[in-house]
C-alpha cells in the first residue's frame, strides 16, 4: 500500500495489470484495487492458507519462461535481472524439477517499446516469452498508466485465465540502485502468474487486506508484498531525501513466495513433462 503524507512518500509501490480479452470489449483490472479470482487451478496439495487463494493470476501453460531482457539497461541492473531468475530458478527445481525462466538479453523492437500493451490484439510477446523492457521517460511511464510511485510493473494479457501474452517494464529512475534486484524479483513473481501477497484495497475471505497484516508477518515479509520503503525518491521535479530510515531491501524469495509458486505450478505433472 502506497502512504501519502503532505509532500512525502515513505513507499513505492508494484502495479500488476491483468487485461482480459472478451468477445467484445477489453476490462482492465488492477491488483491494487483488488483480485483477479483465479482459484480452480490450485493443487489439492496447496499449503497456502485460506487468505490467499485468491491471490492468483492466470497461470502459465508451459515453463521455462523466455525472458528477453532489454540491453538499454547497464550491465549491473541486467545481472541483477539473470541473478533474480536464478533465485527463482532454484526454487522450481525443488517443487517442479526445472528452471521456470530462461534469460537472455537482446534489443527490444520498436513495435513492443510503442505499442499500447494492454492490447490483446498486439504481438509484444507469446505465453511463452516476454520482454523486461526499460523505460526512463516519466511521460511514456504515465503514458503506460504507471505514476511516478511505480518503479515496476507487469502487464498481462489473458483470456479465460489463460496468459496470451504479457510485458514487464521497469523505470530504474524511481528507485535507488540497490533496490533494483528486489524490483525484478518482484516483477517476475508476476509473470509466473502470483498476484501480491496481500490485498491493497478491503481484501475479501480468500485475500486478505494489507492494512490486516502486521509487521513482520510472512505476507508483509514476502517479495510479492505489494511496496518497498525507500529512503528517497526521484519524482519528475524533485527527488525527495529522508523519506525514510532505510531503503528496503529483498532479494531473496522467502517462504511465502516458494509455497505460492508451488501452489501454481509443483503438483503439474504435465508442465514437468514439456519441460523435459
Amino acid at each position: 500500500m502506497v502512504n501519502y503524507l503532505p509532500m512525502f512518500v515513505e513507499k513505492i509501490s508494484y502495479a500488476v495489470v491483468a487485461v482480459v480479452a472478451g468477445t467484445m470489449s477489453l476490462t482492465v483490472l488492477l491488483s491494487c484495487s483488488g483480485s483477479v479470482a483465479n482459484t480452480d487451478f490450485i493443487g489439492s496439495s496447496c499449503s497456502i492458507a485460506s487468505d490467499q487463494k485468491g491471490s492468483f493470476l492466470g497461470k502459465v501453460e508451459m515453463l521455462p519462461l523466455e525472458v528477453v531482457v532489454d540491453s538499454s539497461f547497464s550491465a549491473s541492473q541486467i545481472e541483477a535481472v539473470n541473478t533474480a531468475a536464478h533465485k527463482w530458478n532454484a526454487a522450481g527445481k525443488k517443487f517442479l524439477g526445472h528452471p521456470l525462466f530462461k534469460t537472455r538479453t537482446d534489443v527490444v523492437p520498436n513495435k513492443v517499446r510503442s505499442v499500447n500493451p494492454r492490447d490483446c490484439s498486439s504481438e509484444i510477446g507469446s505465453s511463452s516469452e516476454y520482454y523486461i523492457v526499460m523505460e526512463t521517460s516519466l511521460s511514456r511511464w504515465k503514458a503506460l498508466g504507471f505514476n511516478d510511485h511505480i518503479p515496476g510493473a507487469t502487464v498481462r494479457c489473458e483470456r479465460k485465465k489463460i496468459l496470451i501474452h504479457q510485458a514487464v517494464f521497469i523505470n530504474p529512475e524511481i528507485i535507488e540502485d540497490a533496490q533494483f534486484m528486489s524490483v525484478a524479483l518482484h516483477e517476475l513473481g508476476h509473470s509466473l502468474g502470483l498476484d501480491h501477497s496481500c490485498a491493497d484495497g478491503d481484501g475479501g475471505p480468500d485475500y486478505v487486506s494489507c492494512s490486516k497484516i502486521s509487521r513482520g508477518h510472512p505476507y508483509r515479509e514476502a517479495i510479492m508484498f505489494p511496496s518497498l520503503k525507500i529512503r528517497s525518491l526521484k519524482l519528475e521535479t524533485q527527488t525527495l531525501v529522508g523519506i525514510g530510515d532505510v531503503s528496503e531491501i529483498k532479494e531473496n524469495i522467502r517462504q511465502n513466495d516458494y509455497d505460492r509458486a508451488e501452489c501454481l505450478y509443483g503438483s503439474d505433472p504435465e508442465l514437468s513433462r514439456l519441460a523435459q
